[in-house]
């Protein structure tokens, strides 16, 4: 899976509002309690708009040379007040630009994707820590860049295996929670199989990722549907 993750402000909604105030996010959003990610998470036309602070141009060819710009998961990083960063929401299936481009006049951004493929998490669970490189050592976590392509054999073999089952669990949670359809309930007593199955060594997860598959199967995640296909 062609994955990144970007470090920006944090934000209560990113939605442009005056009274949500990005934090923890460097110089310029400390000197002018501003920054082009306050509006990552605002729908306009069916989009998304995602920006990071980045000096020049992003290296498309490290999160895949197949495909330079497109169908890419950007997961987006924030560090509350007084505590460790967190992931706080991901596009799926997003476009990332080797340059900064520019709409509506000065409206900045690097990423973009299609509104219904943009997540956001409430803030009571933004509680997946992401590790700085500088505690974990190199390739072990995010360092001074703002965007870390997860591309070290441990980012690869350990932890982004470890985010794709996270953001899996939010999406077939999010979906039970608005679904009544006998599918949804389907896919909830399949997910509560996995609250067991996830804590198994990864030597012995086959039933784990059987499951994921077919609940990703059932909810037309055809991306990370494949993820759990090559799993097995």
């Amino acid at each position: 899976m062609r994955i990144i993750f970007c470090n920006i402000a944090y934000m209560k909604n990113y939605k442009g509002s005056e009274n949500d105030v990005p934090e923890s996010g460097g110089s310029y959003v400390s000197e002018h309690a501003d920054g082009g990610e306050r509006w990552n998470f605002l729908e306009d036309n069916g989009k998304c708009y995602g920006y990071f602070m980045h000096d020049g141009e992003i290296h498309i060819e490290r999160i895949d040379n197949t495909t330079p710009d497109g169908n890419i998961v950007v997961v987006w990083v924030a560090k509350p007040k007084g505590k460790n960063p967190v992931i706080v929401g991901w596009y799926q299936h997003a476009k990332v630009y080797r340059k900064m481009q520019t709409r509506c006049g000065n409206w900045e951004y690097n990423v973009e994707a299609d509104a219904e493929n943009c997540h956001l998490l409430p803030e009571n669970e933004r509680n997946f820590p992401i590790p700085r490189a500088s505690k974990e050592g190199a390739g072990k976590g995010m360092g001074r860049s703002s965007i870390w392509y997860a591309d070290s054999d441990y980012a690869k073999n350990k932890f982004v295996p470890e985010v794709i089952e996270y953001i899996t669990e939010k999406l077939f949670r999010e979906y039970c929670r608005t679904n009544q359809t006998e599918k949804a309930v389907e896919t909830g007593q399949a997910l509560e199989k996995c609250e067991n199955f996830s804590k198994l060594p990864s030597g012995e997860k086959k039933v784990f990722y059987n499951i994921m598959l077919t609940a990703c199967e059932a909810l037309n995640l055809t991306d990370l549907a494949d993820y759990y296909r090559n799993k097995i």
